[in-house]
């Protein structure tokens, strides 16, 4: 039998609270949460004893679904479904299994962006938003924030899941959204009033901003944005790097570092002074010059092209002349001689 003093252990709720009872089976907590989530499949408590304590609470307007969710520490597992899921924690942390990748989330620090994947979510005792969102609403309202046509492309940052910040420079987006989620525990007990409020542009608003940091928030210069911005651009180097051999796009650039395109364009030239695609036959070039220098009899400039990224030998001489001064057949030349 379950403990009472579960009760006064869980975090309150950030909507909800007072209408919102205690429960104590996992059968009607997995139930619940299956009918907010629907990608949620099953969930097991993490407690030695297989105890459960938690409290929930749900609404949906205007095509939003939020839930507001306490509990012990508990296990989830979904499966890649339609939902695409936005979990704000304000108490707690854990951790996002995405096969071999894990995703850290953490109260104050780091939320989860889960976009039709399949997942296991461990974590302690916590009090979570979880946001069940329109990814096309929120570039849509991205695209009307910045005065941008319909057709434009903007980043690919919802398509894949990622570790979310909750403070980017000077905004907190965890205050933000426990501000909106009270303004919703308003009309809880008449939840037929929210679709009237407003309060769904407000979440979708700052769901933007939250998601696409670069586009609304590249101008702080605080120590957090700019060491955000770094990771970011790191985790593309280091990309580039191991990739030299393979085809190497701008999508794949945005794709790998979270951002638009004109935001990709500025990291480079703010770091190396030249656009991202440049720095990749750079690079390029710097290992096939390695290569040419320790090449072995049966080496031709041909294979060495090839074999950094290049399609065509001629365009690789070029460049490789321009770089270095020589055609690379007389660093190879030179090199085979000794």
């Amino acid at each position: 039998m379950v403990s009472r003093k579960f009760k006064s252990e869980l975090p309150p709720l950030v909507f909800g609270g007072r209408s919102a009872h205690v429960n104590h089976s996992m059968e009607v907590l997995s139930k619940q949460l299956k009918t907010a989530i629907p990608s949620i499949q099953d969930c097991a408590s993490l407690l030695s004893d297989g105890a459960v304590s938690s409290t929930c609470a749900s609404v949906m307007f205007k095509g939003l679904k939020l839930t507001s969710l306490s509990c012990t520490p508990l296990r989830t597992v979904g499966q890649a479904k339609s939902d695409c899921i936005l979990m704000i924690p304000f108490t707690g942390k854990g951790s996002v299994k995405l096969g071999s990748q894990a995703l850290q989330w953490k109260a104050g620090a780091m939320g989860v962006w889960l976009p039709k994947v399949s997942f296991i979510d461990e974590g302690t005792t916590r009090s979570t938003l979880l946001i069940n969102i329109d990814p096309n609403r929120v570039a849509r309202v991205a695209r009307i924030m910045l005065g941008l046509p319909p057709e434009e492309p903007l980043t690919q940052e919802l398509l894949l899941p990622r570790e979310v910040a909750l403070q980017v420079g000077r905004v907190s987006f965890e205050t933000i959204f426990r501000q909106f989620s009270s303004m919703v525990d308003q009309f809880v007990l008449q939840p037929e009033l929210l679709e009237f409020s407003g309060i769904d542009d407000n979440f979708y608003r700052n769901a933007a901003m939250m998601l696409h940091p670069g586009l609304f928030l590249e101008a702080e210069e605080t120590k957090v944005g700019a060491e955000y911005a770094r990771r970011r651009l790191d985790r593309i180097c280091q990309y580039i790097q191991a990739n030299l051999g393979q085809p190497i796009t701008l999508t794949d650039l945005e794709q790998v570092g979270f951002m638009s395109r004109r935001n990709l364009h500025y990291a480079f030239q703010n770091r190396y002074d030249c656009t991202p695609m440049q720095w990749v036959r750079q690079e390029r070039l710097i290992l096939a010059h390695s290569l040419l220098v320790m090449a072995r009899v049966g080496t031709t400039v041909t294979d060495v092209a090839l074999e950094c990224g290049f399609s065509k030998s001629t365009t690789f001489s070029a460049y490789y002349l321009k770089q270095f001064g020589e055609p690379p057949s007389l660093t190879l030349s030179r090199a085979l001689s000794r």
